[in-house]
């Protein structure tokens, strides 16, 4: 598939390049961009702009290195104010825009106290040569819709270990139900409402790639039926859950995560996702959603059993390769931003 350069032959030219350093965080900028969503013509542009307000806050022929301006804004916030030539009001806006979404880069989690730190270096209304030096306004910090945690393998671990410890008044078996539904959202492709529904007969011992049999998950999806394998670290909570009511799977009928006296009636998808949350906050996690969990069980994947993207995808059962892209768009951002940082640590 083709895909567009991230730099054009403008940008890239020799006169127009920082210093090294500035440039490969630029280079991690862009990635980090790319990742949220943004357009290759978009982020060209703020590279652009990050560039030309780094020679605008220095002096001629030595331009301001970026890692400088992450760690304090106060030259960035003198050029936007009084450019060193007329500046479109515009273009001057388009360069605290880039600027804003460098520091939210540079800085992650920190970045709205060191926006602010800018905000407060710019006048809140037009200047009265606006016409000539353009305008400079007091930027303001876009607002998402809060995501959650981007987890990493401890974490999933720690959840599932968290599971069990929620209701310590619970029997034996309701612990070890609630380890096994709260280990299937953490390591398996099956989604919250597949989990919940799930039933004894759908699960089954194959023989895999690799020589063993381990267990897998039978789904429908799309009309079609998919068989899911499940690693150890989702298999090993079933197969306890079986053990405990008094058979192995392969022998057991109904539904696997039972409520009431007999555990013939399934739960309800609420009581899931109460369970699976009380496991995140048990962990320090209290705004990991099932997708959190998903993209951090993609990652494991990758991580930890080296899989390919195609590879992932079927264990996920995806039908498409880029929905693993989606869901390794926020380790990738969180990767980049770890690269930046040890570029201004050094």
């Amino acid at each position: 598939m083709y895909q567009p350069p991230l730099f054009s032959a403008r940008a890239t030219a020799p006169r127009g390049r920082l210093d090294p350093e500035s440039e490969y965080l630029l280079e991690g900028f862009a990635r980090w961009r790319r990742a949220a969503g943004a357009q290759a013509n978009t982020v060209e542009r703020e590279v652009c702009q990050l560039r030309s307000l780094a020679r605008a806050a220095g002096s001629p022929g030595s331009p301001v290195p970026l890692a400088a301006l992450a760690r304090d804004p106060a030259p960035a916030a003198l050029a936007l104010r009084e450019p060193p030539a007329p500046l479109a009001r515009s273009t001057n806006r388009a360069r605290l825009a880039a600027l804003q979404r460098f520091l939210a880069f540079t800085h992650g989690d920190a970045a709205a106290q060191v926006i602010d730190s800018l905000r407060a270096l710019l006048p809140a209304e037009r200047g009265v040569t606006w016409q000539r030096q353009g305008v400079a306004v007091a930027g303001t910090l876009e607002r998402l819709r809060p995501q959650g945690a981007t987890l990493s393998p401890a974490d999933l671990a720690a959840i599932v270990e968290c599971a069990g410890r929620v209701r310590e008044r619970g029997t034996e078996r309701t612990r070890a139900r609630d380890t096994a539904l709260v280990a299937l959202h953490c390591y398996s492709g099956l989604r919250p409402d597949e989990a919940v529904r799930l039933r004894w007969e759908q699960l089954s011992s194959e023989l895999t790639d690799g020589g063993r049999y381990g267990l897998t998950a039978a789904v429908q999806r799309r009309g079609r039926g998919l068989r899911l394998p499940l690693p150890d670290a989702a298999a090993e909570p079933l197969l306890r859950l079986a053990e405990l009511g008094g058979n192995a799977i392969g022998q057991l009928t109904g539904v696997a995560f039972g409520t009431g006296r007999e555990r013939r009636r399934p739960m309800s998808r609420r009581a899931a996702r109460d369970t699976v949350r009380a496991a995140c906050t048990a962990a320090g996690f209290p705004r990991a959603e099932a997708v959190d969990l998903r993209a951090a069980f993609a990652y494991w994947l990758r991580a930890a059993l080296g899989m390919q993207d195609a590879e992932v995808a079927q264990v996920l059962g995806a039908a498409q390769v880029r929905t693993v892209d989606r869901l390794l768009d926020r380790q990738k951002k969180l990767n980049a931003q770890r690269a930046a940082a040890e570029v201004l640590a050094s």
